[in-house]
């Protein structure tokens, strides 16, 4: 994506939050920093981060100081760069895979955001890496008594990717972002989260079970029955220890696999002829803030679509949101 988010000013709109019970995690708390030390925003935060990860370094820089405030968040573009350089020379290989490391100074905190599926690459990489686990899934679906063979599910798709070997090395991403993780562990920084939409978000959840370092998913496809396939594999207890997913009603791809522990279903307001819509990472941002509240963070004018069905936010001083954000679809 080439242009920044655009948003209502956050002193004149506001999502008040659902009048029923809020989402659980609205709040994260445990084992979870704060990015700016406003613990109410943390979900949304973690969710704007992942659609953060899709948009060029220009448009991600003016979107976060736009979010958070200037000066609250730095987008480390040179570290990134050359990492990738010199760990894609290292190994020989060319990966397509996009990731940003932003610092928040006041929180000694570094969060590495992946992108998610934007190519035809990257739709390869989500069959391949999880391909045999929905497999076991259909078939685990349709046996009698199906469920009883869950425990043994992860041996039969360990089995499977040791035929395609070649092929599932040439889309492992989450090597690139593990080795990445381990570098800054190496230069002391202790305090490092990881998020990530859709492919990004399963490349988040494996290499954070992988480093034991916090990850959270927007849609992501999950890694428990898949566990066993992955370089170095990992364990349920990481996952559940170390993983989270927001996992959309209707939204396909975080049912892919089996979750983890640490989960929170949301709502999908789409249409019921039109799912597809659920697993836009810009829709699920907006039904945090709407449910959840703004709590002080702007409000994208996106969240103001028809096709959303959230309706505009609340004006804090008279001012209209359709002429802050003068779109066809908010007039």
């Amino acid at each position: 994506h080439g242009e920044a988010f655009k948003f209502g000013r956050k002193s004149e709109f506001e999502y008040k939050g659902s009048n029923a019970l809020n989402y659980a995690s609205c709040s994260m708390i445990h084992n979870v920093k704060p990015l700016d030390g406003n613990q109410k925003n943390s979900l949304a935060d973690f969710a704007f981060l992942s659609n953060v990860a899709y948009l060029n370094n220009e448009a991600a820089t003016n979107s976060l100081n736009e979010w958070f405030g200037n000066g609250t968040v730095f987008n480390l573009v040179t570290n990134v760069t050359e990492f990738k350089t010199e760990y894609q020379e290292k190994e020989g290989i060319k990966s397509p895979v996009e990731y940003k490391l932003l610092e928040f100074p006041s929180q000694d905190l570094m969060v590495v955001a992946v992108r998610g599926t934007y190519n035809s690459w990257d739709t390869l990489a989500d069959m391949q890496l999880w391909s045999s686990a929905q497999l076991a899934q259909d078939v685990r679906a349709i046996l009698p008594l199906g469920i009883w063979w869950t425990d043994i599910l992860s041996h039969i798709v360990k089995a499977i990717s040791v035929i395609e070997n070649k092929a599932l090395k040439d889309v492992s991403y989450y090597r690139e972002t593990t080795a990445f993780v381990e570098l800054l562990r190496g230069k002391g920084y202790d305090n490092i989260q990881i998020v990530g939409h859709s492919l990004g978000g399963g490349i988040a959840m494996i290499t954070g079970a992988q480093t034991e370092t916090s990850a959270i998913a927007l849609s992501g496809p999950n890694n428990m029955i898949s566990r066993r396939t992955f370089i170095p594999q990992i364990t349920p207890e990481a996952l559940d220890k170390y993983t989270f997913n927001i996992v959309p009603d209707r939204d396909l791809v975080p049912r892919i696999d089996d979750l983890a522990e640490n989960y929170q279903r949301i709502k999908c307001r789409s249409t019921s002829n039109n799912p597809i819509s659920c697993h836009t990472g810009m829709r699920s941002l907006c039904e945090i803030l709407y449910t959840c509240g703004s709590n002080g963070r702007p409000i994208p004018c996106d969240c103001a679509k028809k096709e959303y069905h959230f309706g505009k936010p609340t004006s804090t001083n008279g001012a209209i949101f359709s002429q802050e954000c003068p779109t066809e679809e908010n007039k």
